[in-house]
């Protein structure tokens, strides 16, 4: 028997195989097995690209927001603006690039707040957040 302050055990990728590929992702079909009961399953694994998220401020301290239909709520949604980078872009430029496209604003101090797996469970990329002062 494990000792309770052992943790959890990292259960054995037995292999994996492509179910779909769209625009935005890739859904992956991946096998493990328990390390300790031996049992093994599927989990489905989605592989988007990794994506930004901006605050931008205005001079007078309010946060940008954009307003837009999304398809998976299939209704509008008030949000930070944001979107997809391309492989190997820096967050902080694409944070810029996707201010720009969806608000028209730009602005002069941009960093990297952090960044973070968006969720975990079923996604393997990484959201960051980047701060944008005018």
């Amino acid at each position: 028997m494990s000792s309770p302050n052992a943790g959890p055990s990292r259960w054995e990728k037995l292999g994996e195989s492509t179910l779909a590929t769209t625009r935005v992702l890739e859904l992956r079909s991946v096998r493990y097995r328990h390390p300790v009961r031996g049992t093994e399953r599927d989990f489905a694994v989605v592989h988007p690209s990794d994506w930004v998220n901006v605050l931008a401020l205005t001079p007078d301290g309010r946060l940008v927001l954009v307003r837009q239909f999304r398809f998976g709520v299939d209704s509008f949604s008030l949000e930070i603006p944001g979107g997809v980078m391309e492989t190997g872009e820096d967050p902080v430029v694409a944070g810029l690039r996707e201010l720009r496209e969806e608000t028209g604003f730009t602005g002069r101090d941009a960093r990297v707040l952090g960044s973070v797996h968006p969720n975990p469970a079923i996604q393997s990329n990484r959201c960051h957040f980047v701060l944008v002062e005018q």
